[in-house]
């Protein structure tokens, strides 16, 4: 084979025709249609590349062969694919990744990379199949093993993800994904197993938000809250508008309401009472609009996190004058959407505080 040209065949039955933007029995019933519309998308794929493709079909079979006019199509067509890639062109790079596996079975970067579009594209058999053949090349090394094992647990193949994982780690055991990945599976059972990993993914991966989310959840499955709280909140600092800063805020605000609850118990708190029986008054003499108003700018300021254990007055408001505590805030929340929307979930439960609250509001008015 001449090393200036890639050059490959598939079988028209063997093609996948998802990738067309023709109708799949459509063309299943016309052989003419499936041999020029298959025609046509290699077309495209080689089109950006430059230089000239020959593309035919015969036999119920497609052939086709680039040249780029260098020595070194190989690395021409990958760097293309992987920009693709980048750019969420799956679709655009998937032939590439393939015309590269048929010149080169054992192209370590281009099964990689193809393993991995499979894997997030929710192929996950044929991603299987994609990095068992690179881990069967023998030179594959820790990402190879830790795509295979993330490919596997999307499957549902728990045992072999584990085996993968931990071979991923063993083979590298400074790289943070391998880590991260091996502590997700493994906390599942044993949180406190998967302890030292997250805390050894998220030393590798100092910015890397899944690794922190991971970590503050074995922290709180071991009763360590106050060390969960630093971490869940450092996963909010990494990417406040992600969803994972979603779920660390979720995590935190329940965090909050177990503090708050330590010393009353199956009580109402009574500061949490206060706060709402301020926050009550505070909207009674406002209108439904002004009431939404104040309680979605206090629901976005939440985003950041709000210490309802630090009685000290540090937040302040567009829609209110004066400064608040963290707990008078919620409670303004709380009892905002329980007047405008009480359908909507505020994130903490004061429902026993509300009530309370509700009970001495009435009873000053009489």
């Amino acid at each position: 084979m001449k090393s200036d040209l890639i050059s490959f065949e598939i079988a028209l039955e063997d093609f996948d025709l998802s990738r067309l933007p023709v109708d799949e029995a459509l063309l299943k019933g016309d052989k003419e249609l499936l041999a020029s519309t298959v025609l046509a998308y290699y077309e495209d794929c080689f089109r950006e590349l430059g230089g000239s493709t020959a593309i035919a079909v015969a036999n119920s079979k497609v052939s086709v062969t680039w040249i780029g006019g260098d020595s070194n199509p190989v690395k021409t067509v990958l760097d293309h694919a992987i920009r693709l890639l980048n750019q969420g062109e799956f679709t655009a790079a998937e032939p590439l990744l393939q015309s590269i596996i048929a010149r080169e079975p054992r192209n370590g970067a281009a099964l990689y990379n193809l393993g991995m579009m499979l894997s997030n594209a929710v192929r996950f058999e044929e991603a299987i199949d994609c990095l068992e053949d690179l881990v069967e090349t023998g030179e594959a090394g820790a990402n190879a093993w830790s795509a295979l094992g993330v490919a596997q647990k999307r499957k549902g193949l728990g045992d072999e993800a584990l085996e993968s994982l931990r071979k991923a780690v063993s083979l590298e055991p400074d790289n943070g994904y391998a880590q991260r990945n091996l502590a997700a599976i493994v906390a599942e059972n044993s949180p406190q197993e998967a302890l030292p990993l997250f805390a050894k993914a998220t030393e590798l991966l100092p910015n890397d938000p899944n690794s922190h989310l991971g970590l503050g959840q074995c922290l709180l499955a071991l009763n360590r809250n106050d060390l969960a709280d630093a971490v869940l909140k450092k996963a909010i600092e990494i990417d406040p508008y992600g969803a994972l800063a979603e779920r660390a805020r979720s995590l935190r605000t329940k965090l909050s309401e177990t503090f708050m609850r330590e010393g009353s118990g199956t009580s109402p708190h009574n500061d949490a009472v206060d706060a709402c029986l301020g926050a009550m008054k505070l909207l009674d003499a406002g209108d439904a609009q002004k009431t939404k108003i104040i309680a979605f700018e206090v629901a976005m300021l939440g985003r950041g996190g709000l210490d309802i254990n630090d009685p000290s007055p540090k937040y302040a408001l567009k829609s209110l004058p004066g400064q608040f505590t963290g707990l008078q805030l919620v409670a303004l929340m709380y009892v905002g959407f329980k007047q405008i929307a009480p359908e909507l979930d505020a994130g903490i439960d004061l429902s026993k505080e509300y009530k309370e609250a509700s009970k001495r509001f009435h009873q000053s008015e009489q």
